[in-house]
């Protein structure tokens, strides 16, 4: 898959780093916002590690980003992640 976005992003250590972002989307009846991003780190199976994050914003506009909680919605997010490891 080759349509991502490249944007600069925190990590989970406070460091400003490039991110792609593979897919943004909503899902459920909430309709809540998802996205699946990597920062191209490689696991110990020389693999890239794809992360994915609940996105809202908080009082002052800036994203918040969370744990999946809906199992529903994990089980999709997973079939998608499927479909992009295979692109």
């Amino acid at each position: 898959m080759n349509d991502f976005v490249t944007k600069k992003m925190y990590d989970e250590n406070g460091i400003l780093r490039d991110v792609k972002i593979y897919l943004y989307f909503s899902l459920g009846k909430e309709e809540k916002e998802y996205m699946i991003y990597s920062f191209e780190d490689i696991d110990e199976n020389d693999l890239i590690t794809l992360l994915v994050s609940s996105i809202s914003k908080d009082e002052d506009g800036n994203f918040k980003f969370s744990e999946v909680e809906n199992e529903e919605d994990w089980k999709t997010i997973k079939t998608i992640m499927r479909k992009i490891i295979k692109e």
